[in-house]
């Protein structure tokens, strides 16, 4: 099957339109991330917290692509971006369900439970 360069022309603005829309998307979400961060954590490691978020960051962002290309020299390309869909949407689905769970005690040292209460009585 051949795509033909009238086809992609007329699908151009819906796609430039999708790109500003995650884009905008991806901003918003990304800002307030780094709102978040700032507020909760302390102000002797807001700088570590912050640097902390933008590693993950972008690593969040390099490492699937990475991933894809290195796939992409030893599998079929549709296998490729299915399984990475799929993982996609289970670490999407996954997170709007509150993974990890609170009762695996996996909490940033500065968003611990002990100190979270701490943050709360200091504040009061």
């Amino acid at each position: 099957m051949q795509i033909h360069e009238r086809e992609l022309i007329a699908d151009l603005p819906l796609f430039i339109a999708a790109g500003i829309a995650a884009g905008a998307g991806a901003g918003v979400v990304f800002r307030s991330a780094v709102a978040v961060a700032a507020s909760l954590a302390l102000p002797p490691s807001r700088g570590e917290v912050l640097a902390a978020l933008f590693l993950v960051a972008y690593a969040g962002l390099a490492i699937p692509a990475l991933l894809v290309g290195v796939a992409l020299t030893f599998l079929p390309s549709t296998g490729v971006f299915v399984g990475f869909a799929a993982a996609v949407l289970v670490l999407a689905v996954g997170s709007s369900l509150g993974w990890p769970p609170e009762s695996l005690g996996i909490y940033p040292r500065h968003l611990s439970p002990v100190r979270a209460s701490r943050r709360k009585a200091s504040l009061s």
